[in-house]
């Protein structure tokens, strides 16, 4: 499996905890993810580099800007802030390339594909600690503790970021 593969695959478990356990708010942030995912994905194979920063940068502004032009639930704050982080890590990267004539790839794609499973992760968890919806999955009497679930969140940013840093 390939890490785009892990990546989609993980999205795919993330936007289906979210949209089973959590409020309509979150399928904005969903939506944004699989698009961002599908347009990096194209501008890479549109470009035939592993690394279009440029056309990822521009993807990474709009995500953010979507993200966080108004009040939104936590877990989609902390998505679009990661979506401006990796803004500024795709303008860092290109201002390396241009300024040396050289950067680390490995290192520029670890940094995203880091990102991405931090997006992967709030999702999930933002889901599952409920945001501000109602869950029809657990009794409203005894709400599920937010502790196992930013457990789980950051067993699932290990596991990717193993992942990315193994390639």
């Amino acid at each position: 499996m390939t890490g785009v593969e892990a990546y989609g695959l993980g999205l795919a478990l993330a936007i289906g905890v979210a949209g089973a356990m959590s409020a309509r708010g979150f399928w904005l942030a969903a939506s944004v993810m699989l698009l961002e995912w599908a347009a990096c994905n194209g501008a890479v194979a549109a470009s035939g580099r592993l690394d279009p920063a440029e056309a990822f940068a521009f993807i990474h502004f709009l995500c953010a800007a979507c993200l966080l032009r108004d009040e939104r639930a936590t877990a989609e704050v902390a998505i679009g802030a990661v979506y401006l982080a990796l803004f500024v890590i795709d303008g860092g990267y290109l201002i390396r390339v241009w300024a040396s004539g050289s950067a680390s790839i490995a290192n520029y794609l670890n940094w995203t594909a880091g990102g991405g499973w931090a997006q992967i992760a709030a999702l999930a968890a933002g889901g599952l600690a409920n945001g501000p919806g109602k869950r029809w999955f657990a009794p409203p009497d005894r709400p599920w503790p937010v502790g196992i679930w930013a457990g789980l969140a950051g067993v699932a940013l290990a596991a990717g970021m193993a992942e990315a840093a193994a390639r």
